[in-house]
């Protein structure tokens, strides 16, 4: 059980830098400004720089770690994992986030001064942002759904376990 929490939370480490490289991209292609790495960092180092944005990239980094294993405690209470259940504990993930982003000028200093304000499912920054906050969410559950391993054979579970752990180092 507790090498299975290593795998989630690999699982949602990958995730995680599968969000923040889709985010990287849309940026430089100018369809969002969302930019949850540099919320992430501003919000506890209260600047605005590259090491603000690394800070904040390994904040969200460990955060999508720390979420995916909560995905595998979730798979394993319902016994069941792959892309498509990941996919569905993404909608909630993107419900909860998206309430969290209209909340946090109150909570962050450089909102919306410094860093525009997402508002609720980052709609102020455009239909894009929105889209693209929903799609990273379906694709991060997907990812954690793909490598988490549920089965009822736990020596299979383990073989898998260990096969995701091998490849991930």
């Amino acid at each position: 059980m507790r090498r299975l929490g290593g795998v989630a939370f690999a699982a949602g480490v990958i995730a995680g830098l599968t969000m923040t490289t889709i985010f990287l991209i849309a940026r430089a292609f100018g369809w969002t400004s969302l930019d949850l790495e540099m919320g992430w960092g501003s919000l506890f180092i209260g600047t605005v720089s590259p090491a603000t944005w690394l800070f904040g990239m390994l904040l969200h980094l460990v955060l999508s770690g720390v979420i995916g294993m909560i995905y595998g405690k979730v798979f394993r209470a319902i016994r069941r994992s792959g892309w498509d259940a990941g996919a569905t504990l993404g909608i909630f993930h993107w419900l909860i986030g998206g309430m969290f982003l209209g909340f946090f000028p109150g909570v962050h200093s450089l909102m919306p001064e410094q860093i525009p304000a997402p508002g609720f499912f980052a709609l102020n920054l455009g239909g894009l942002s929105f889209l693209g906050f929903f799609m990273t969410h379906l694709i991060y559950g997907s990812v954690v759904g793909a490598i988490y391993p549920v089965t009822s054979d736990r020596t299979s579970a383990r073989m898998h376990e260990e096969e995701v752990l091998r490849d991930v180092a």
